[in-house]
């Protein structure tokens, strides 16, 4: 998945990139279980973690939302239930004040479903790639058990 996500990129991953990939993937198979539902910007990170992912590309979904081709309601519905275990995003949206990185794949009703019913719990040092923010951040639902720290932090 490290190598597809510089498909498009101007420089090839380096050791430093594999390092920061391997440590997300240890943290995602140290706190959560096998095939536990999960929503990301980066759907091949959970599916090689052994999370089940249902929306693999949230930037189409916000894209057809906008459009009036698809309701992000029953995904923000998904999100206020609690249905997923953990969501993983490049965004922090408690400090992001940036509408063009709010926007870029979640709408509105959807940040404000991760906002609402779930604790952002840490952030982890991602891969370089060229849209990342370098940064994902790991968000659980409210009243989720605490989670093992990643081997970096």
């Amino acid at each position: 998945m490290l190598l597809a996500g510089q498909a498009f990129g101007t420089r090839p991953p380096t050791p430093s990139d594999f390092t920061k990939y391997s440590a997300v993937q240890s943290f995602l198979r140290g706190n959560f279980p096998a095939h536990a539902s999960a929503l990301g910007s980066s759907a091949g990170d959970l599916v090689q973690a052994g999370l089940e992912d249902s929306f693999p590309d949230l930037s189409q979904v916000a894209e057809l939302s906008r459009r009036g081709l698809l309701s992000d309601r029953s995904l923000a519905a998904q999100i206020h239930a609690g249905r997923f275990s953990v969501i993983l995003t490049d965004i922090n949206l408690t400090e992001e004040r940036d509408p063009a990185w709010l926007n870029w794949y979640l709408t509105e009703p959807v940040r404000e479903a991760i906002s609402r019913d779930y604790d952002l719990r840490t952030t982890l040092e991602a891969p370089d790639r060229e849209i990342s923010r370098l940064r994902f951040c790991v968000y659980v639902p409210r009243a989720a058990p605490a989670l093992t720290p990643s081997p970096s932090e």
